[in-house]
């Protein structure tokens, strides 16, 4: 698999990953509607870096 492609399924697993959790969260806290658009851009940073680390690697 290209390495550019690799980086846009990290980082794409992450950032639903990210709204999953931040819309379970929201039922919880504050409302999925505040917490969901949180969680992707969370999870679009944390795969963004592990992207990195790993093509350092």
């Amino acid at each position: 698999m290209n390495e550019n492609t690799k980086q846009i399924v990290v980082m794409s697993a992450t950032s639903v990953a990210g709204g999953v959790i931040g819309g379970v969260a929201g039922l919880f806290v504050l409302g999925p509607h505040i917490l969901i658009p949180i969680g992707v851009v969370v999870g679009i940073a944390v795969g963004l870096s592990l992207s990195k680390r790993s093509r350092q690697a």
